[in-house]
Protein backbone atom coordinates (compact mmCIF):
# COMPACT_ATOMS: atom_id res chain seq x y z
CA UNK A 1 0.00 0.00 0.00
CA UNK A 2 1.12 3.38 -0.99
CA UNK A 3 1.03 6.29 1.17
CA UNK A 4 -1.23 9.43 -0.14
CA UNK A 5 -0.03 12.58 1.25
CA UNK A 6 -3.59 14.73 2.95
CA UNK A 7 -5.21 17.07 1.04
CA UNK A 8 -6.37 20.15 2.63
CA UNK A 9 -9.86 21.88 1.62
CA UNK A 10 -7.47 24.48 -0.55
CA UNK A 11 -6.30 21.12 -2.79
CA UNK A 12 -2.77 21.57 -1.11
CA UNK A 13 -0.94 19.26 1.06
CA UNK A 14 0.52 22.27 3.00
CA UNK A 15 -0.80 22.79 6.58
CA UNK A 16 -2.86 25.74 6.82
CA UNK A 17 -2.56 28.29 9.98
CA UNK A 18 -4.80 27.58 12.50
CA UNK A 19 -5.93 31.16 12.81
CA UNK A 20 -6.87 33.90 9.91
CA UNK A 21 -4.67 36.67 10.05
CA UNK A 22 -5.40 39.37 12.13
CA UNK A 23 -7.44 42.55 10.10
CA UNK A 24 -7.61 45.62 12.52
CA UNK A 25 -11.16 47.98 11.47
CA UNK A 26 -10.68 50.86 13.55
CA UNK A 27 -14.43 53.04 13.46
CA UNK A 28 -13.00 56.05 15.13
CA UNK A 29 -15.25 58.88 15.42
CA UNK A 30 -15.20 61.95 13.53
CA UNK A 31 -14.38 65.43 14.70
CA UNK A 32 -17.97 66.36 13.94
CA UNK A 33 -20.00 63.52 15.59
CA UNK A 34 -17.35 64.07 18.75
CA UNK A 35 -18.08 67.57 18.76
CA UNK A 36 -21.94 66.97 18.12
CA UNK A 37 -21.95 64.01 20.85
CA UNK A 38 -19.99 66.21 23.77
CA UNK A 39 -22.31 69.16 22.63
CA UNK A 40 -25.66 67.26 23.04
CA UNK A 41 -24.04 65.99 26.44
CA UNK A 42 -22.89 69.59 28.00
CA UNK A 43 -27.25 70.82 26.94
CA UNK A 44 -28.22 67.60 28.40
CA UNK A 45 -26.47 68.11 32.24
CA UNK A 46 -27.51 71.81 31.92
CA UNK A 47 -30.55 71.49 31.16
CA UNK A 48 -31.15 68.51 34.09
CA UNK A 49 -29.72 71.00 36.14
CA UNK A 50 -31.70 73.45 35.22
CA UNK A 51 -35.07 71.88 35.98
CA UNK A 52 -33.58 70.27 39.37
CA UNK A 53 -32.59 73.70 40.49
CA UNK A 54 -36.18 74.85 39.38
CA UNK A 55 -38.12 72.17 41.24
CA UNK A 56 -36.01 72.92 44.16
CA UNK A 57 -37.33 76.78 43.67
CA UNK A 58 -40.79 76.07 42.85
CA UNK A 59 -41.45 73.14 45.27
CA UNK A 60 -44.15 74.92 47.12
CA UNK A 61 -46.28 75.20 44.14
CA UNK A 62 -49.54 73.19 43.57
CA UNK A 63 -48.15 71.57 39.87
CA UNK A 64 -44.92 70.84 41.56
CA UNK A 65 -46.42 69.56 45.15
CA UNK A 66 -49.01 66.93 42.85
CA UNK A 67 -45.72 66.07 40.89
CA UNK A 68 -44.14 65.18 43.70
CA UNK A 69 -40.64 67.16 43.84
CA UNK A 70 -38.47 63.92 45.02
CA UNK A 71 -40.03 62.28 42.37
CA UNK A 72 -38.84 65.10 40.05
CA UNK A 73 -35.46 65.28 41.33
CA UNK A 74 -34.87 61.65 41.18
CA UNK A 75 -36.19 62.22 37.42
CA UNK A 76 -33.68 65.10 36.73
CA UNK A 77 -30.46 63.21 38.56
CA UNK A 78 -31.21 60.15 36.11
CA UNK A 79 -31.19 62.52 33.20
CA UNK A 80 -28.13 64.29 34.12
CA UNK A 81 -26.49 60.54 34.84
CA UNK A 82 -27.93 59.31 31.65
CA UNK A 83 -26.53 62.45 29.55
CA UNK A 84 -22.62 62.38 31.10
CA UNK A 85 -22.74 58.87 29.61
CA UNK A 86 -22.11 60.22 26.08
CA UNK A 87 -18.53 61.36 27.45
CA UNK A 88 -16.85 57.77 27.94
CA UNK A 89 -18.70 56.68 24.49
CA UNK A 90 -17.05 59.48 22.77
CA UNK A 91 -13.15 58.13 24.08
CA UNK A 92 -11.42 55.90 21.48
CA UNK A 93 -7.87 55.53 19.76
CA UNK A 94 -8.00 58.60 18.00
CA UNK A 95 -8.45 60.76 21.42
CA UNK A 96 -6.61 58.16 23.94
CA UNK A 97 -4.05 55.57 24.28
CA UNK A 98 -5.09 51.81 24.04
CA UNK A 99 -3.70 51.69 27.71
CA UNK A 100 -5.94 54.40 28.10
CA UNK A 101 -9.28 52.90 26.24
CA UNK A 102 -8.89 49.53 28.27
Amino acid sequence: TTIEPFVYNDNTTSIPPDLLPVTVVRNDLTLGLRAGGLTMCFLIVAQSIVFGVWTHVNSESRVVKASQPIFLHVIAFGVLLMGTTIIPISIDQSVASKRGCD
